[in-house]
């Protein structure tokens, strides 16, 4: 019995062991091989290949704004998008006719989570900023215009600029220089030497004449120190502050705290991408290249130290070239009286009201204390009829 269990159990084995080879043959022979190859070839020539349609999609955004295609060099297609000629682009007056800026047509997130990304490799920083904008809903056009920027050698990603945002914090003792004699007489010779433009702003908006004399003081000593920060360096750069990868690789100052730094890195991110897609939709209608606006280290530009979405809401052409030029002071004062009356400037000489409007323009109430008070300096000097310098 023993016997005949063994025999069948032998046979059993010997023929599993046929069937196993048999098959193994059938799976790797030549011709089976053959055949899987030919099913897997069908299947990729079937699928459309990944880089081959990116690169189409990139082309096809970039024709559209350029209908001459001509892509040879990133410096001719630049001139051609801040200066368009064909008449889809709005003009001048039908920009300032828009008073919302573009980044509050669309509800956006802040976009921190954890990613693979260095801040020493700009390319990849570059490639998970159109990641974000992709999904925060910028158009074909706009992605194909931040692509030109991006490939000029002058687009930096600065990370001192996103440390100092994030941490720079004001006192009054920076603005003490803007109420001595010599910053009075400053103003009084600007006052004298630019009267008619500055009535004509004053008086169009019913603003004071001596606080628009005063807010060009303090923000840039009428143009002399604008700043001397690329714009939209700083705006690019604030933007990726709510990338927790950025955010890890940022070294806090001493003595300040870390989580308020990522705090205000946080916040200022989403406001950053508006202010890029303002900044970007005033280089193709207004006709100035983006890189080249120089400005303060928080984004702000002009005499009038605008941003992009104020420029864009609330500036004004007060020479009457139909060119917004916050670089003339005819202009900067048109459009810092025209702001000031659409932020509630009062018609009486309500002094609460004037200092909460000018809280619209600069938040400090350090900036809002030092422009009341050489506000009230020139305006004691135009009582004394001592305005005009010899």
């Amino acid at each position: 019995m023993i016997r005949l269990w063994t025999i069948l159990g032998v046979a059993l084995a010997v023929a599993g062991s046929f069937l196993f080879w048999n098959g193994v043959n059938q799976r790797f022979s030549p011709s089976r091989r053959a055949q899987v190859t030919a099913s897997r070839a069908a299947f990729r020539s079937a699928m459309p290949d990944t880089n081959t349609v990116r690169q189409e999609v990139i082309k096809v955004n970039i024709d559209t704004i350029h209908p001459t295609g001509d892509s040879s060099t990133a410096t001719h297609i630049h001139k051609t998008l801040i200066n368009p000629s064909d008449t889809t682009f709005e003009s001048q007056t039908e920009l300032q006719s828009k008073t919302k800026s573009v980044s509050q047509d669309i509800t956006a997130k802040p976009m921190a989570k954890e990613r693979a990304i260095s801040v020493d490799d700009e390319e990849s920083l570059k490639d998970l900023m159109f990641d974000i904008l992709e999904r925060q809903g910028w158009t074909k056009e706009e992605l194909a215009q931040l692509r030109i920027l991006f490939a000029d050698s002058r687009a930096k990603f600065r990370k001192d600029l996103l440390v100092r945002n994030s941490t720079f914090t004001e006192t009054s003792e920076q603005y003490t220089h803007n109420l001595t004699p010599l910053a009075i007489d400053q103003c009084a010779a600007f006052w004298n030497a630019n009267r008619e433009l500055i009535t004509n702003a004053a008086a169009k908006e019913r603003v004071q004449s001596e606080y628009i004399v005063a807010i060009l003081k303090v923000e840039t000593n009428f143009g002399g120190y604008l700043g001397k920060e690329s714009v939209f360096n700083v705006f690019w750069t604030l933007s990726l502050g709510d990338v927790l990868d950025v955010q890890k690789a940022m070294i806090t100052p001493l003595n300040y705290p870390r989580s308020e730094m990522v705090k205000r890195m946080t916040k200022r991110a989403l406001w950053a991408r508006g202010q890029l897609r303002d900044l970007l939709y005033m280089a193709r209608y207004g006709g100035k290249d983006p890189i080249e606006i120089i400005g303060s280290f928080a984004g702000a530009f002009g005499l009038a130290q605008f941003i992009p979405s104020s420029y864009r809401a609330f500036g004004r052409d007060g020479d009457s070239d139909n060119v917004i030029d916050l670089d003339n002071a005819a202009d900067a004062a048109a459009s810092i009286a025209y702001y000031l009356n659409e932020n509630g400037w009062p018609k009486t000489a309500d002094r609460a009201r004037r200092r909460k409007a000018i809280l619209t323009y600069n938040r400090s109430q350090h900036y809002a204390d030092c422009v009341m008070a050489l506000a009230d300096s020139l305006t004691r000097r135009w009582n004394n009829q001592t305005m005009i310098i010899p």
